[in-house]
């Protein structure tokens, strides 16, 4: 890290004397370093370095372009607030480090993207890391508001995926007429005024997406193709409420490295429940898999141990 603070200092006076346009990009790498710091230090020291960490990430987001996506700045200043101790804050920022990313995988279809796959490894970070903090917090605080916040992200990003499957992308896309594209490029230099001017969205941008809307409806798209919307409103929640029987339950499991999360969805509500992390849980279903596969006579104990922890 030392290193990196020395090189990073030398770019920064390069910048500032030859392309202080850019200097985005210096603020934001020097706040990844100061919160790389942070995770290594302990008490009055951990808390200045991630101190330093926000106002670098903080002065990043006001420069803006050119620069980091505008959603990696915003992930990573809620990296820093979740090192600060501020949920809550964290928490928006990664809401709208969400929504910015999700705006990009939609304006972004997959045959004309080049970093597509450079990408799709930060929005899933991106995305993993509202999951968790949005359940944390409902746990902590028993709002379902967070708990259905969660899920309705989880379930999103895992439509973004099967929309940009191998499978399906020729199929929406065909159903799609050519005026759609041609909104959704004005939509998107649309939104980069907005941005440049005071972050906030224009009628023209709702106009656009009005249309966007439109068209996908009639096109009859199962989901939408800028799924950042999705998750915002209890109207996704609520068709997938309507389209389970009185006696039937969705289960939604979430994986993660620290801790697992499982969604328990019925018609009339949602439960979350905290599970093991990844690594236990994948241990313990290779053991039962290979109790199974061996014929091991403690198999039935391992699966009633499998099943306990992962629904009881």
């Amino acid at each position: 890290l030392s290193g990196a603070e020395a090189s990073l200092g030398r770019s920064l006076r390069l910048r500032n004397s030859y392309s202080p346009k850019s200097l985005t990009f210096s603020y934001a790498a020097l706040g990844a370093l100061r919160l790389a710091q942070a995770d290594g230090a302990r008490g009055e020291e951990r808390h200045q370095r991630a101190k330093e960490a926000e106002a670098f990430t903080q002065r990043a987001i006001h420069l803006g372009s050119p620069g980091p996506a505008i959603y990696v700045l915003f992930h990573q200043r809620g990296e820093v607030r979740e090192a600060l101790g501020q949920p809550e804050s964290a928490l928006e920022d990664f809401r709208t480090a969400m929504q910015k990313a999700g705006q990009w995988i939609g304006a972004v279809p997959t045959a004309l993207s080049l970093v597509t796959g450079a990408n799709i490894a930060i929005q899933r970070e991106i995305f993993d890391s509202f999951v968790e903090a949005a359940a944390r917090r409902a746990l902590q605080t028993g709002d379902q508001n967070r708990a259905a916040d969660a899920f309705m992200a989880l379930e999103a990003n895992r439509a973004a995926s099967l929309r940009e499957s191998r499978e399906l992308v020729p199929v929406w896309k065909k159903r799609l007429p050519v005026a759609y594209w041609e909104t959704l490029q004005r939509l998107n230099q649309q939104e980069a005024r907005d941005l440049n001017a005071n972050g906030t969205r224009s009628p023209e941008s709702e106009r656009l997406h009005l249309e966007l809307t439109e068209m996908e409806a009639t096109a009859g798209i199962g989901f939408a193709v800028r799924l950042a919307e999705n998750f915002r409103t209890r109207s996704s929640l609520i068709d997938i409420q309507q389209g389970l029987g009185e006696s039937e339950l969705l289960l939604s499991f979430y994986l993660g490295k620290r801790e697992s999360y499982l969604w328990a969805v019925t018609q009339s509500g949602i439960k979350l429940h905290r599970l093991a992390a990844e690594a236990e849980i994948r241990q313990d279903v290779n053991r039962f898999r290979e109790a199974i596969l061996n014929g091991e006579p403690a198999g039935d104990k391992v699966g009633a141990d499998l099943y306990k922890r992962l629904f009881g």
